[in-house]
């Protein structure tokens, strides 16, 4: 495994709670995530999302500390 790099972040826990109603599904995730090496920022990929807050341990995060861009979330 010549060019085997660890991936900078380890998720070992995903959390997935669906509120399903006749017009729209409400996803809440809760992930534990570890970071495993410097550098590297989080960017979550997803497409056709709404994202409604962002927190880090329990804490909801301001606007200004996390970017939102069509398919990520940094």
């Amino acid at each position: 495994y010549k060019h085997y790099q660890a991936p900078p972040f380890l998720v070992p826990s995903i959390h997935l709670t669906f509120d399903v109603a006749d017009a729209k599904v409400c996803v809440t995730s809760d992930l534990t995530v570890k970071r495993n090496s410097s550098g590297s920022s989080l960017i979550l990929d997803g497409r056709g999302h709404q994202v409604l807050e962002v927190a880090v341990n329990g804490a909801p995060l301001s606007q200004e500390r996390y970017q939102i861009t069509p398919h990520e979330l940094i």
